[in-house]
């Protein structure tokens, strides 16, 4: 997102978090319960006593749920305003279908855990299906972030399917935590919904709940 920090956000003080089995950040042998997300978020917020004040929180996907999550479990307002660029929120009746279909889906996920170099990984996900029509600048930082000095992934293949599946669980579904918040309702909240969702163009990948911001209302 340094694209988006550096044209967007000018003049803001921007912290960026990588979740547990993200980034650099600590991994640990599975699950990881979607609800965790959300608990670190707010964790992190109340350790650093961020004013609400002064705090927009921004996330896409994860983060837009981890976000929503923490806001609404927090006992007091926690943000000036959400931004949620799809946000993993989905519909009802996907938390209850779960991820039982998923097993057949399991062949198509991704399982390169490790490349030559930054160049290696950027030809592979220029590929038609892949990441083809995302800005070069955008992908090489995807890219460059998404590996360690050894050039692995630093969430691999396995978790990345693992948080897929997770993402559709029953636990993930926070509609009641939102309708029990007492203060989620206050804060502004802006939700980004894109017209199509694909993974590697043949996974189907839920998309955002059509009256998720009625939700906020």
């Amino acid at each position: 997102y340094d694209r988006i920090i550096n044209e967007v956000l000018s003049g803001f003080h921007v912290i960026a978090l990588d979740f547990r089995g993200h980034g650099r950040s600590q991994k640990h042998p599975l699950p990881y319960p979607f609800p965790w997300f959300g608990e670190d978020v707010l964790q992190f917020i109340e350790m650093l006593d961020l004013s609400k004040n002064n705090l927009v929180g921004i996330g896409h996907s994860l983060g837009g749920h981890a976000l929503v999550f923490a806001a609404a479990i927090a006992s007091k307002q926690l943000f000036k305003s959400l931004l949620l660029l799809d946000p993993g929120i989905y519909s009802s009746f996907v938390y209850e279908k779960g991820n039982k279909d998923l097993k057949k889906f399991e062949h198509m996920a991704p399982r390169n855990n490790q490349w030559s170099s930054v160049e290696d990984m950027i030809s592979n996900m220029k590929k038609p299906g892949r990441l083809s029509n995302w800005p070069k600048d955008i992908l090489r930082d995807y890219c460059t972030y998404a590996v360690d000095d050894n050039f692995k992934l630093q969430c691999t293949a396995e978790r990345a399917w693992h948080l897929y599946g997770m993402s559709v669980n029953s636990d993930a579904n926070i509609f009641q935590v939102i309708k029990d918040s007492k203060f989620i309702h206050n804060i502004p909240i802006h939700v980004v919904r894109a017209g199509k969702s694909e993974l590697s163009g043949k996974i189907p990948v839920p998309t955002t709940a059509c009256d998720l911001a009625n939700w906020f209302k």
